[in-house]
């Protein structure tokens, strides 16, 4: 059967950089679909059907004896599920399969759900309708998987044979069935562990969009706390940035406030819909302004957070971030954007009467290891394996040499004439290793890089992994060389020392980004030269930033200091990055790891140049 009704194609992860002062326009690629479960958000939601296609797949196939493919669909979210959910697959497979053996499960998060036998009626193509029930769609990522065992019955049949396969069409689709239609969320009760949830979180649709409401002629720690939530949401998850709009109280309009989610920033004296939402929560403002909360009332500098059912729509929410001095909504951004901090939230409302110290920045490092390059210990087993690893360089010295030194365990099994690792660096070949040491634990190898393969920015590095059986190579007929047993790690301690950096910079290739703004561990000066009396501009620098720390991976603090006698300023910042972890959501199931996107820090000193008059602050 085909279905009724194809979905539009979804709108994934894609982010637009607009030029600032409309000088430069900057686009930082789309967010593909990978065999890991993405911190990602649908833009259009809840979509009922969403295909392989829609998900960027084209037709995948499957080769071997046995194989799987892996597909991550997001989830129900909050939304109340009826009981009408399917998936249909189309498939074909090789016409020389033997139908009595050959077959493929189909599952959903781990639970099969139907066998599908591989025979002559689907050689050119099959649909099979798979009911799926309602406890079993997780709320966000679904993991579809189709696991093949393929033969074409002959004796002795290599499991490598190229008549072994199959093809799931991209046509195939997901479709949850709703309790409502239109389908009405039913958010979680107010919980400020769980940000950047109900705003955005790894899975779910996203409810309504989400405005930054500030002040009308914001201070600079308004407007300095705006960018800062704006690009930790973008940081911690993967968005439409249409969803997302930084706007002062003025241009939001009553029907602007039905249909999305705030998060109001300020004191209650200056942002007017903090003074409409504050009566929700515990806290009261007295005739001078200050701030009581459960009747106490506020240290100068404590700063206020509160999340709460929106005073505009019942289905959405709301978040209050203020205080009654700046430095107190400082402080209640440090909270929200600083792990530390935020992993001590309980419940709907926080009161900070302490500062929050951030991670020390670092200088940057030429030398790092693959754990810090955010890649892991790999272990490879049977013939073959590839490792690789990204990282960001600066322009290299000329006729300099880095060095790659790889720490490698292998088994006592192992041809030490013929096993080898291929290193590959942007496409090059560079060097060949031929794994000679008898030593089996943790043995170190050490290959010069040559400094005109660097690239300035993101550079790839792939290792190749060929191994070979020590024992003899003439096989008695049906019998294998037990490829299983060979096996090789590189341990994630293994570490690349860049080339010596050149003293003169090298011209400018947007491929290269976030260099030269940022890099690996890198410290940068960029200036950020805004308008802040045009609301578009405003938002080009916003982001500019969001861009900058998408590509980095990284959260941000920022300070901006704006002078009284111009709106305008020169953006001189400081980047660096610390690698950690995002907190697990408590909605997240615990039966997959979670994808987490490395997280750093990054901080930044605002001022305008001095001498310079408000005229040509900004052209």
């Amino acid at each position: 059967m085909s279905p009724a009704k194809r979905p539009l194609r979804a709108r994934w992860g894609r982010w637009l950089l607009v030029a600032v002062t409309g000088v430069c326009a900057l686009v930082a690629g789309p967010v593909s679909a990978q065999q890991a479960p993405p911190d990602e958000a649908p833009k259009d939601a809840p979509r009922r059907i969403t295909s392989l296609d829609d998900l960027g797949f084209n037709d995948r196939a499957a080769f071997g004896a046995t194989a799987q493919l892996d597909f991550f669909f997001s989830g129900s979210g909050d939304y109340e599920l009826a009981d009408s959910s399917r998936i249909v697959v189309d498939l074909t497979h090789s016409n020389l399969l033997n139908p009595d053996s050959s077959a493929v499960a189909v599952s959903l998060n781990d639970r099969p759900l139907q066998a599908i036998r591989l025979d002559a009626t689907n050689i050119r193509g099959g649909t099979y309708e798979i009911p799926v029930p309602r406890d079993l769609i997780f709320p966000a990522f679904n993991k579809l998987s189709f696991t093949f065992n393929m033969t074409t019955g002959l004796f002795c049949e290599s499991p490598a044979s190229a008549a072994l396969f199959a093809t799931v069409l991209s046509s195939t689709f997901f479709e949850i069935d709703f309790a409502q239609d239109p389908p009405v969320p039913a958010l979680e009760e107010p919980n400020l562990a769980d940000y950047p949830y109900p705003f955005f979180e790894p899975g779910y649709p996203i409810v309504a969009p989400v405005i930054i409401a500030i002040p009308e002629n914001p201070t600079s720690t308004e407007m300095t706390a705006a960018y800062r939530l704006a690009t930790d949401l973008a940081t911690r998850v993967s968005f439409d940035l249409d969803l997302l709009n930084v706007r002062t109280v003025g241009t939001i309009t009553r029907a602007d406030l039905a249909k999305s989610q705030l998060i109001l920033i300020g004191n209650p004296q200056r942002n007017t819909l903090l003074s409409e939402a504050l009566p929700r929560t515990t806290a009261t403002r007295a005739a001078d302004g200050t701030l009581t909360v459960a009747g106490r009332d506020l240290t100068e500098n404590a700063g206020y957070l509160a999340l709460i059912g929106s005073p505009w729509n019942r289905l959405l929410r709301t978040m209050l971030v203020t205080g009654d001095t700046d430095a107190a909504i400082k402080r209640a951004v440090d909270a929200l954007t600083l792990a530390e901090a935020s992993a001590l939230f309980a419940g709907p409302e926080a009161v900070l009467t302490e500062a929050i110290i951030p991670p020390q920045e670092t200088a940057f490092q030429a030398v790092f290891t693959f754990r810090d390059a955010g890649t892991g210990e790999q272990t490879f087993r049977g013939g073959t394996g590839t490792a690789s690893v990204g990282f960001s360089s600066p322009a290299p010295a000329p006729d300099s040499t880095g060095k790659l030194e790889l720490i490698i365990s292998v088994p006592e099994d192992l041809d030490r004439r013929r096993s080898n690792l291929i290193i590959t660096l942007n496409g090059q070949t560079i060097a060949t290793v031929r794994l000679k040491e008898e030593t089996l634990r943790r043995t170190t190898y050490r290959v010069d890089i040559p400094g005109d393969v660097i690239r300035v920015g993101p550079n790839a590095l792939q290792i190749q992994a060929n191994l070979y059986d020590s024992q003899s190579l003439v096989l008695a007929p049906c019998e294998s060389s037990a490829p299983e047993r060979l096996w090789i790690t590189i341990h994630d301690d293994s570490a690349i020392s860049l080339p010596s950096a050149s003293t003169t910079s090298v011209g400018t290739d947007l491929a290269g980004l976030p260099f030269p703004f940022a890099g690996l561990r890198g410290v940068r000066e960029t200036t950020f030269v805004i308008d802040a009396t045009k609301p578009e501009s405003f938002r080009a620098g916003m982001l500019a930033v969001i861009a900058l720390g998408r590509r980095f991976g990284a959260i941000n603090d920022f300070e901006a200091p704006i002078p009284n006698s111009a709106r305008c300023w020169r953006v001189p910042c400081r980047w660096s990055s610390g690698r950690t972890a995002p907190a697990r959501s408590s909605r997240t199931p615990a039966r997959w790891p979670r994808s987490w996107t490395p997280r750093g820090w990054a901080q930044s000193r605002w001022s305008r140049s001095p001498g310079r008059p408000p005229a040509r602050c900004c052209p």
